[in-house]
């Protein structure tokens, strides 16, 4: 074998284990969400148009139901929905809520409503 091309063998084998380090070392982008998860897919092309994102504990949950704050959210990031101020109060939305500007802003917007006793339930899960 010639000096040269033992320099590229040295050189290719050196790539192909720096890249399986890399590899083995990449941690997934949500610990409790595997590539064959059902809607693996359509989870990460969401979180890559922004519609979703995960927990700040890391995970994404893909299996569990979501509530009614986590689904204006969606939604409003779906549509593109601008933050919007209406007139209505819920009595259980805090103004500093991470959520009370997704739930007037889906308010506003005339898709969802509140409940007859003047709440919003944000924490309830969402229903069909």
């Amino acid at each position: 074998m010639n000096n040269s091309l033992k320099k590229l063998s040295i050189l290719l084998l050196s790539l192909i284990l720096i890249l399986c380090t890399t590899i083995s070392l990449a941690s997934p982008l949500y610990s409790d969400l595997k590539t064959s998860h059902w809607c693996y897919e359509k989870i990460i092309d969401f979180v890559d148009k922004k519609y979703i994102e995960g927990y700040e504990d890391g995970t994404m949950r893909p299996d569990r139901t979501i509530t009614r704050a986590e689904y204006v959210k969606v939604v409003n990031n779906f549509f593109g929905y601008e933050d919007t101020k209406t007139s209505k109060k819920f009595s259980d939305v805090s103004e500093d809520a991470w959520y009370a500007k997704y739930v007037y802003t889906a308010v506003a917007n005339g898709y969802i409503e509140g409940f007859e006793d003047n709440t919003f339930r944000p924490n309830n899960p969402i229903t069909r």
